[in-house]
């Protein structure tokens, strides 16, 4: 689904989504690998949330706040996403 399409040409993404949707791909992997494997294939807004690395050691909460994995922080999320499609209907 997200690799490169000259390997992976079937396109889930947009067989399901439809090829203007926005993706919003969350992740408890580096921000980095998931951009790679997008960079080919999609078009449409996408924001990736996933690991960010932190000073010394933290609590799981910490750890999600820093990567933007709340409740909040998926929210904001789609609110971007809606605000670069406004005229998506995935709602």
């Amino acid at each position: 689904m997200l690799g490169d399409p000259a390997v992976w040409p079937a396109g889930e993404a947009d067989v399901l989504l439809g090829e203007d949707a926005p993706l919003l791909v969350v992740t408890l992997g580096h921000l980095a690998a998931i951009w790679s494997l997008l960079k080919a294939r999609h078009p449409r807004p996408v924001e990736v949330i996933g690991w960010r690395e932190t000073e010394g050691p933290r609590t799981q909460q910490d750890l999600a706040d820093a990567a933007g994995m709340t409740a909040e922080g998926l929210l904001a999320a789609a609110r971007r996403l809606l605000k670069a499609r406004p005229r998506c209907d995935i709602w």
